[in-house]
């Protein structure tokens, strides 16, 4: 019993080892996302606010692979 007891352990420990091991690639944010909300702040010390800017159809930021972010917020392009 004894025996069968330390082969369990072994086997939770061996598990417990190499199931924790492995690489994780980093996710990528390159592509087109839709815009749903955008916040910022506008103006200068006490006048400082936070402006949020709900999303419409066809607004977009697009991340590029060569890291240049385009993005068209209420029919704006931004290149």
């Amino acid at each position: 019993m004894k025996s069968l007891l330390n082969l369990l352990y072994v086997f939770v420990v061996f598990f417990i080892f190499f199931s924790s091991c492995k690489k994780v690639e980093p996710e990528s944010i390159i592509g087109k996302w839709n815009i749903q909300r955008d916040s910022t702040y506008a103006g200068i010390g006490s006048n400082n606010h936070s402006v949020i800017y709900s999303g419409q159809p066809g607004d977009y930021f697009n991340f590029a692979s060569d890291g240049h972010i385009y993005s068209r917020e209420n029919s704006m392009l931004d290149l």
